[in-house]
């Protein structure tokens, strides 16, 4: 015959258990009931040894050796000697000269007074970029400024040409033809409807 629950629900626990709750059944105990009656078995050889932590720490292997890593490194903060800070102002001067220009392009008047004053623009700007680390390494170390120049100065011929046909309206000057010829152009050939 199978003990009941000491929990006081009347459930059964399973056959041949040594358990004296249900599972989760303990939880419900606010005071401890009566011992639970259980059915001794015949013979006392029967009954399984109690699993001691002891046991448990013999029979668990230890734990591999941790994997070599090399040892951490603090960033080193960048050092801002008078070569990043003049590296920093010549790249920020190229930035505002094509800005400049590109500015110029509609504006003749704004893009002038930009390109007129992008070396002192540049110089002011200097200290206020080199207090901060990031923008530094961005403009010095990182590669990625120099990346987006790049672009800009393929898509430059480009950006013209967009400007003068839809902004200006002007005609650029006819590609040449497969066979080498320049074919007139049409008055309307670049407008848009």
């Amino acid at each position: 015959m199978a003990n009941a629950c000491a929990c006081g629900c009347g459930e059964l626990l399973p056959e041949g258990s040594n358990r004296q709750y249900k599972r989760g059944h303990k939880n419900r105990v606010t005071e401890p009931g009566p011992e639970p009656i259980s059915i001794a078995p015949d013979n006392p050889e029967d009954e399984s040894e109690v699993y001691t932590l002891e046991d448990a720490i013999n029979n668990t292997p230890p734990d591999p050796e941790p994997k070599e890593q090399p040892e951490y490194k603090a960033k080193s903060p960048i050092r801002i000697t008078a070569a990043v800070r003049r590296d920093v102002e010549g790249k920020l001067a190229f930035v505002l000269m094509m800005t400049g220009q590109g500015i110029a392009m509609p504006d003749p008047v704004c893009g002038m007074a930009l390109l007129e004053n992008s070396d002192n623009i540049a110089k002011k700007l200097t200290p206020i970029i080199c207090q901060s680390p990031d923008l530094v390494k961005w403009f010095t170390r990182s590669g990625r400024y120099m990346l987006w120049v790049d672009l800009l100065m393929a898509m430059w011929p480009v950006l013209q040409v967009v400007y003068m046909h839809h902004i200006m309206h002007a005609a650029p000057a006819m590609p040449a033809s497969p066979n080498g010829q320049q074919q007139p152009a049409t008055p309307d050939m670049y407008v848009v409807r």
